[in-house]
């Protein structure tokens, strides 16, 4: 019984690793070959194991393979070359790109490992399962790249003509790789397996080209980017004007004489639509013709499927909105199954565009926030120091976080301080007693007085926010010169006085900056007041659908339905309130807003602090027209 059992998985594990080795012959100029067709992840020192040919004999069939081999192509592997005494010791399998090694009766690991001049750790680090013992049967994982004496071209691993080769250098980091070329840290990782063993200046990542790269290499040989037009775009609008509500409240104006207090859904929407149809009209002169379908929708999930199932959306050709997270997810996935474009003009997490090209965030993220500040901290490093100050609350420790992963990946100096600003001392048993906060020595130890103290409020929280203020003020000014930086979230915030806001030139990153002295402000204001008889109100959303209308509507008009293709080469644009400039999030995902203003407190006026932008040509188009 034993020994059929024995024969039977003998047959199994033989016939397994057999499954990846070719069994097609042909014969050249009197000689036989096997032909091996490359797949992903395929190396030249796995096939020379599988078959049990020297790599030397593989190169010497198959000229101009020496460095590195594609996927689909077809390698000849001489029969006679094949080490006989070597495939009768159990040769391994490739299986899915992996060098895979199938255990037999009598084998050990040090045995195995000393097969692949590998060490034992590795092994067992490679396959945790062989820690409780080595089995019959167990396939374990060679990792080619811990392999000695092989050279870095034999375990090259073999990827599709589509990618590029990455020589790393010094001071790189896998995050800078990342965002160099467009793609996930996952994504370079899962193609480049030798990173399991870290970064290293010198080493050669294989990175797949982006769409961006693509079209600029279409450029490059004189190619052109063909835009596909309409001649009426059909435009859905969801705004959360919340009808059911306002009709109630419309009613019982009338009835009681009740004054009408509308929610704050109700008003936005209402700017922001009021702002989006003068955007339409400034257009129609330019050409445009579009059909605007606005939809009330909130955070009703429910809703959102029934505009969903009643079909009306499949024509439309661009969607704006919804303005609530929970709705807006469900509209995502609907426009990535149907591949039409989806706006988000309100801040949300940047997870929303992850695998949907169709998805465009009009406002930057906290995160894009948070890295557009310290970017600024790169000038004048020498004159100045950086002082991150966070709270030990949740929220706070992530913008700390992010700032500190995005400093360090971008060699910026900056000094990271926890502090608790609401601590007070006790109080003291004699009054000629000097009690000493401990939070301000902390403060005070972080300074330079030979430098200008740059500070980084990591925190949106006001109960953080106004007692570090309070703790700052204690500073000697004349000793320790304070400039106090922080996120779009303190520009809102009603508890921060501004004798607090000018005293320390507080900077801000902004995602909107009104500047009322400016002409197009100014004409604006006029016009809108002509159309609805008031003012636009302070919460700039009547800007705010202004600047979305008419950049989006103004990309469909001069690039066509495919407008994203061209977002890298657009450059940048000012709308009244928004500046724009789009960058792909990750390849296959979404699209961000990455530009926003830097705005300064200063002698009690608001200064829009010019920073450097560098134009890039506009790419050339040939006009497809399709039917509407």
């Amino acid at each position: 019984m034993l020994r059929n059992l024995s024969i039977i998985l003998f047959l199994l594990f033989s016939l397994i690793s057999n499954a990846q080795k070719s069994t097609e012959l042909v014969k050249i100029n009197g000689v036989k070959y096997y032909v091996h067709t490359v797949e992903k992840g395929h190396t030249l020192y796995a096939i020379s194991k599988v078959y049990s040919v020297d790599i030397v004999d593989i190169i010497a069939a198959n000229p101009g393979i020496s460095s590195g081999l594609s996927i689909g192509q077809e390698l000849l592997i001489p029969k006679n070359e094949i080490n006989k005494k070597e495939a009768k010791k159990n040769p391994p399998q490739l299986i899915d790109g992996k060098l895979i090694h199938t255990v037999v009766g009598k084998e050990t690991l040090y045995g195995i490992a000393g097969k692949y001049k590998i060490s034992v750790a590795e092994l067992v680090k490679q396959n945790p399962k062989v820690a409780e013992g080595l089995k019959v049967g167990m396939e374990l994982v060679i990792n080619q790249t811990t392999i000695e004496e092989v050279s870095h071209e034999d375990i090259k691993p073999a990827l599709p003509d589509d990618y590029i080769e990455h020589v790393v250098e010094e001071k790189e980091t896998l995050y800078s790789i990342s965002k160099t070329y467009n793609i996930g840290i996952d994504s370079i990782v899962s193609i480049n397996p030798s990173l399991i063993e870290g970064l290293k200046i010198g080493m050669v990542l294989f990175i797949p080209k982006t769409e961006v790269e693509y079209i600029q290499q279409q450029q490059d040989e004189g190619l052109i980017y063909s835009a596909e037009y309409k001649n009426t775009y059909n435009i859905a609008l969801f705004l959360p004007f919340d009808l059911i509500e306002t009709d109630t409240i419309i009613l019982e104006n009338k009835l009681r004489m009740k004054p009408m207090e509308f929610s704050q859904n109700t008003l936005v929407s209402v700017e922001f639509y009021r702002g989006f149809l003068m955007a339409i009209d400034s257009l129609k002169n330019q050409g445009l013709n579009a059909n605007v379908f606005v939809y009330d929708l909130g955070n009703d999930a429910g809703m959102a499927k029934k505009y969903i199932s009643d079909g009306s959306l499949n024509k439309m050709d661009l969607l704006i909105g919804p303005f609530h997270f929970s709705t807006f997810i469900f509209m995502a996935d609907f426009a990535h199954e149907n591949k039409i474009k989806i706006v988000c003009p309100i801040d949300h997490p940047n997870r929303v565009m992850l695998k949907k090209p169709e998805v465009i965030e009009s406002t930057p993220s906290q995160t894009t926030q948070i890295r557009f500040i310290a970017e600024y901290f790169k000038t004048d490093q020498e004159s100045t120091r950086t002082i991150a100050v966070f709270g030990d609350e949740a929220r706070s420790k992530i913008i700390s976080d992010e700032f500190k992963k995005y400093t360090y990946e971008n060699n910026i100096k900056a000094k990271h301080l926890l502090l608790n600003p609401s601590f007070k001392p006790k109080e003291p048993i004699n009054k000629d007693e000097v009690v000493i906060n401990p939070q301000f020595e902390y403060l005070i130890n972080a300074l330079d007085s030979n430098k200008v103290n740059r500070i980084f409020i990591a925190s949106a929280n006001d109960a953080f926010i106004i007692p570090l203020f309070n703790l700052m003020n204690g500073v000697d000014t004349s000793i320790y010169k304070i400039q106090v930086y922080g996120l779009n979230s303190l520009f809102s915030s009603d508890q921060i006085n501004n004798y607090y806001r000018h005293k320390f030139k507080l900077t801000l990153s902004l995602t909107n900056f009104v500047d009322y002295s400016d002409p197009k402000i100014i004409s604006f204001i006029n016009e809108y007041r002509k159309l609805y008889n008031t003012d636009p109100s302070s919460s700039g959303f009547a800007m705010r659908g202004f600047d979305n209308g008419y950049y989006f509507l103004t990309q469909l008009l001069e690039y066509g339905l495919h407008f994203e293709k061209v977002f890298e080469r657009s450059g940048n644009e000012n709308g009244l309130q928004m500046k724009f400039n789009f960058k792909n999030v990750e390849i296959e995902s979404g699209y961000e807003n990455q530009d926003m203003y830097l705005v300064r407190y200063k002698d009690y006026n608001m200064i829009n602090l010019q920073t450097q932008i560098i134009l890039e040509k506009p790419i050339q188009v040939e006009k497809k027209i399709r039917g509407s």
